[in-house]
């Protein structure tokens, strides 16, 4: 059974590779840490909400629509386009 900071060091492990990846243009290597991460992830027995949010948080330049979808992301929900469409002020 992995502890907490097992979890904590792998997160900020994927971060990391993640971030250097997409600077790098590497999308598919990305992708593969955070197939590692959520692997890494849902071995764990009982899993805190707060490092799904991370994933989440993490999953968001590769699918910007799953956080604000699932509600893994903040706490205040992302104003959808239609919304915010609706509330533009109509220019005569």
């Amino acid at each position: 059974m992995r502890t907490s900071d097992d979890t904590l060091q792998r997160l900020h492990a994927a971060i990391a590779k993640v971030t250097d990846d997409i600077e790098k243009l590497k999308f598919n290597t990305a992708i593969s840490a955070m197939m590692v991460l959520v692997n890494d992830l849902t071995k764990l027995p009982a899993r805190p909400a707060r490092r799904d949010r991370d994933a989440a948080a993490l999953l968001s330049p590769f699918a910007p629509h799953m956080p604000r979808n699932s509600g893994a992301g903040s706490a205040t929900p992302t104003p959808s386009p239609t919304n915010v469409a609706r509330r533009r002020p109509r220019i005569s």
